[in-house]
């Protein structure tokens, strides 16, 4: 259930770039042309692209690359 990070109509908008970061603000994740295929693990070099990132809070920037301001919030990983 849940097992991917789905924001609903995100198709409609071809151009989003979404960034999920860590609590300590490294960035751990990111896709330009966001098509609904995370599902809670890492792309980052940093961070080791395929990793299973644990169990936690994450802040996430959606820029729906239209020129409005991005939308942040938060979302949770437990499995």
């Amino acid at each position: 259930m849940n097992d991917y990070y789905v924001i609903s109509y995100i198709d409609q908008y071809p151009n989003a770039n979404l960034k999920i970061f860590n609590r300590w603000g490294t960035l751990v994740y990111e896709r330009n042309n966001y098509d609904n295929s995370w599902s809670g693990l890492s792309n980052v070099d940093k961070i080791g692209i395929g990793e299973v990132l644990p169990n936690g809070t994450y802040y996430y920037i959606l820029d729906l690359g239209n020129d409005e301001k991005p939308f942040n919030g938060y979302v949770i990983i437990r499995r």
